[in-house]
This record gives structure tokens, C-alpha cells and sequence, in this order.
């Protein structure tokens, strides 16, 4: 019987033939970002209003005395899908690289402007008279404030990619809703 002789232009044929096999296997799972249509634009964007008014309002529903830890981490929680979502926003935007319309531009401003900016107005206000020594435990107020810094920061990037569709004529009319997050002690509060 022969003995078995290292080949190795074989072996890299055969590492290469794997290789592309799995290329092409799990290549398929791994598809480009698909473009976002003005359609989907606006769908993003009533998606976030609505993540955005549900967490407002739980910020407005909280008690000025007597507020739960359960009630707390459920806004945290709440904050912190929206700040994800806003992030995956940006990247749908960033892919969909072509412009928007006049007519779909004029409609994208419009839910921005008259849904999804006066929704994350209403959390900033929110988080800054947010009752945070009326807790058990402390603390909560600060995660709070830092939710709604790390929100101004996703929300500044996904209008600043949401303005980049937008026709020149329209980049003006849309509004950053960013007013700063007021810390304890600070004298503007």
C-alpha cells in the first residue's frame, strides 16, 4: 500500500474550494443594505414618533412623589430602544444615499417635524424635571439625564442624516430638536 504523500498545492485547492464554498453559503445571509424608499423613510420615522411619544409620556406619567424603581428602569428601557432604533435609522438613511424628492422631501420634513421632533421635545422636558429624589433608590435621575444625552446625540445624527436626503431648498426647514439636558445643580435649571 502507498504511503500518503503531503500535497500541498492540494491542500490549498482544497482550503480554497471550502473557502469559497462558504463564501457563497454565508454570503447570502449577509446581504448589502437594502435602500430605504421615501415610503420607508416615512415609516422610520412614524415608528420613532411613536417609540418617542410612548416614552414621553411615561416620563409625564411619573409621579412627583412615589414613583417605583419598576416604573423608572421601564423608561430607561424605553429610552434606551429608541436611542438603538435611531441609530439604525441613521444607518438606513446613510444607505440609502440618493436624495429624496421635492414632493417626498416636503412629506419627510413634515412628519419629522410635526411628529417625531415634538415627541423628543417632550422627553427632554421630561427628563429634565424627572423626580429623581422622590426613589428609594437614588441614581435613577442620572441614568435618566445620561439616556437623554446619549438621545441628543442619536437624534442630532439621524437628522443630520435625514437632512442629507433632503432637497437643498428643504435642508433649513427641518428642526434639530436639541435642548440641552439639565444636570442637578445646575444653575439654569
Amino acid at each position: 500500500m502507498p504511503a500518503f504523500k503531503f500535497n500541498p498545492i492540494a491542500m490549498r485547492s482544497g482550503f480554497l474550494i471550502f473557502y469559497l464554498l462558504a463564501l457563497v453559503c454565508f454570503g447570502s445571509f449577509a446581504s448589502p443594505l437594502k435602500r430605504a424608499t421615501p415610503a420607508d423613510i416615512e415609516t422610520l420615522i412614524n415608528r420613532l414618533t411613536d417609540e418617542a411619544n410612548a416614552a414621553a409620556s411615561d416620563l409625564a406619567d411619573f409621579p412627583a412623589t412615589g414613583g417605583s424603581l419598576t416604573q423608572a428602569l421601564a423608561i430607561h428601557s424605553a429610552l434606551t430602544t429608541l436611542n438603538s432604533d435611531l441609530e439604525s435609522g441613521v444607518t438606513t438613511l446613510v444607505a440609502t444615499a440618493t436624495g429624496l424628492s421635492e414632493a417626498d422631501g416636503v412629506v419627510v420634513v413634515d412628519e419629522a417635524n410635526n411628529g417625531l421632533t415634538p415627541a423628543l421635545l417632550d422627553i427632554y422636558t421630561g427628563i429634565n424635571n424627572f423626580p429623581d429624589e422622590t426613589l428609594p433608590i437614588g441614581g435613577i435621575g442620572a441614568l435618566l439625564r445620561s439616556d437623554g444625552n446619549k438621545l441628543q446625540s442619536d437624534s442630532t445624527a439621524f437628522y443630520n442624516a435625514l437632512k442629507a436626503l433632503l432637497p437643498s431648498d428643504l435642508e433649513g426647514s427641518l428642526r434639530f430638536p436639541n435642548p440641552p439636558i439639565v444636570q442637578p445643580g445646575d444653575p439654569n435649571s
